[in-house]
């Protein structure tokens, strides 16, 4: 059976699978034949099955072919793994992910993982990645992850990506933002900035 095969007979039962066969069974299949299988399946069903088992599939089938599945199955593994699984994988493999992603995904990833990608990649680097992956980026983080960051990361995020960019994100994201900032960051992006930012939230 090929990955079209899984993707036909849906996740759930693929999923069912896995399991009825185990998972310690499975990573002795090759990487081919698990990313059939991991290609059918999403973010649910890897939540289900664990960070630790995830992250062996992932392994076994090779980080460079996980990269070359497109965003969205990236996503879903992603979702499941633990910090200490994406530091394993090293930065330089979660940065070729990232590339592969969409703002869709980072969003459906959510902030806590979109977060530990940055956290991995190294924020320096990210930003090397341009303006347009940036906003991908921000699009997955939320309030916790831009404070935690702190206003000096954070006022390096708003400068690559654009205030602008992050206002036509909506309301909540400019909120996320805003709760990272100080006064003195706050003062250097300028009235009319910060009047902008607040008429967003208000909408």
């Amino acid at each position: 059976m090929d990955m079209e095969h899984f993707q036909s007979m849906g996740g759930d039962q693929t999923f069912a699978m896995a399991e009825a066969m185990g998972f310690d069974h499975m990573s002795g299949m090759g990487g081919e034949h698990i990313a059939d299988m991991m290609g059918a399946m999403d973010m649910e069903h890897f939540q289900s099955m664990g960070g630790d088992q995830t992250f062996a599939m992932a392994e076994t089938m090779g980080f460079d072919q996980l990269s070359g599945m497109g965003g969205e199955h990236i996503a879903d593994m992603m979702g499941a793994m633990e910090h200490g699984h994406l530091e394993a994988m090293g930065g330089e493999h979660i940065a070729d992910m990232a590339g592969a992603m969409s703002m869709d995904n980072f969003q459906s990833l959510g902030g806590d993982q979109t977060f530990a990608m940055i956290e991995t990649i190294g924020l320096d680097t990210v930003l090397e990645m341009g303006a347009d992956k940036m906003t991908d980026f921000a699009a997955g983080l939320d309030m916790a992850s831009f404070q935690t960051m702190g206003a000096d990361q954070t006022s390096m995020i708003i400068e690559s990506v654009g205030m602008d960019a992050l206002i036509d994100m909506g309301g909540d994201k400019v909120a996320d933002v805003a709760a990272a900032l100080d006064h003195e960051h706050l003062g250097s992006l300028g009235g009319g900035t910060v009047v902008n930012m607040v008429s967003a939230m208000d909408m």
